[in-house]
């Protein structure tokens, strides 16, 4: 008892097989020493992390693994790693179906193949959300990382009402800035106009839309040449 937790004990304690999966788990909140040991903290952080994903996240953090600089692709052979973790004792058969599937000759795998192969062999990726299953059995329980993850879909959700509140604030502000930017063009140039004409109607004409545009300024008042200016 040496106040660290070890990732064997852990997958031994939810009676799941060690692989470089559980590694690359711990490694998503950089939660291992030098050792490769957790303290408890580390331990929860990275725990709670990998409990909240959902759906497909779990296909982007097995993508990850071959991925970490998202440069959008991993080879043929790498998938086929990934699987051979996921299924150690089945690499053979792993083989056979990727063999199936109509990967790309370039050697190029991207994440929405990834998914495609998810949804045509579902079982292939199976065992990573197995051990998240297991995680969330084992500790605390089902119903428990239920209800986390409703008020995590509802904070999400208000966060993203927040945002596009935030958004429509700014994009009301860049219009009124605009208007005001076009009355102050429009004014200047009724006023040099006004200058230039001759015609002491006409240049009353360019000064009472000015008054106009002052007092209704997102509206244009028409009427006549001189006021389309």
């Amino acid at each position: 008892r040496d106040g660290f937790i070890y990732m064997e004990e852990f997958c031994e304690f939810i009676k799941c097989p060690m692989s470089d999966y559980v590694t690359h788990i711990f490694n998503l909140t950089n939660a291992l020493d030098d050792y490769e040991r957790l303290d408890f903290g580390e331990f929860i952080k990275a725990i709670a992390t990998f409990a909240m994903l959902q759906g497909e996240e779990i296909l982007k953090l097995l993508y990850a693994m071959f991925d970490p600089d998202g440069e959008g692709f991993i080879t043929n052979p790498q998938l086929l790693e990934i699987l051979s973790v996921l299924h150690p004792y089945y690499r053979g058969r792993t083989t056979r179906t990727l063999k199936e599937f109509d990967l790309p000759r370039t050697d190029k795998v991207t994440f929405t193949m990834v998914k495609n192969l998810h949804v045509q062999y579902p079982n292939m990726f199976h065992p990573a959300y197995h051990f998240q299953d297991r995680t969330r059995k084992k500790l605390f329980g089902l119903k428990w990382w239920e209800r986390k993850l409703r008020k995590y879909m509802a904070t999400k959700q208000k966060l993203r009402s927040a945002q596009m509140t935030s958004n429509q604030v700014d994009q009301a502000k860049q219009v009124r800035d605009d208007r005001r930017a076009r009355k102050a063009a429009r004014k200047k140039s009724r006023i040099a106009l006004a200058r230039a004409d001759k015609s002491q109607f006409v240049r009353a004409l360019y000064i009472a839309k000015n008054v106009a545009d002052a007092m209704m300024p997102d509206i244009d008042v028409g009427g006549g040449r001189s006021l389309n200016v």
